[in-house]
């Protein structure tokens, strides 16, 4: 298993040191209850500034890069729009940014390791889907 080291702060503000992908893969298996405790949303730092904003809903994953606020793109089937509290404010998105834990343990890792988005997924704003915003 590959040797790890990175800094992941939780929705309670406490930071974690992640030493290998099972530590990883554990700490997004956390309850809905954890995700839906504090601010509501983990993050990956690269600097005191810059990481990967994450949270889980259901049983996917929204990540964001903090900075550039773009979100990779996953699914074009049955789009809707998604709320989810962050800092005690609602965060609106469109479920084409919800990805699967694999996939977010391969952008979170690639990031890790690189400090750039993974290149194979086209990385977008996750809130222009207004007219699904309008539905609701």
């Amino acid at each position: 298993m590959e040797k790890l080291d990175f800094r992941i702060s939780d929705p309670l503000g406490e930071d974690l040191i992640m030493t290998n992908e099972k530590n990883l893969s554990d700490y997004l298996d956390m309850p809905s209850d954890h995700w839906e405790s504090g601010s509501g949303d983990s993050a990956l730092w690269k600097n005191e500034t810059d990481g990967l904003l994450f949270f889980k809903t259901g049983n996917e994953f929204f990540v964001m890069e903090l900075g550039s606020y773009l979100s990779p793109i996953q699914n074009q089937e049955k789009l809707k729009w998604i709320k989810h509290y962050i800092g005690g404010d609602q965060f609106h998105c469109s479920s084409r940014h919800l990805c699967s834990k694999e996939t977010l343990m391969k952008i979170l890792l690639n990031y890790v390791k690189t400090s750039e988005l993974l290149s194979e997924f086209e990385w977008a704003d996750p809130l222009p889907d207004e007219d699904l915003f309008k539905e609701e």
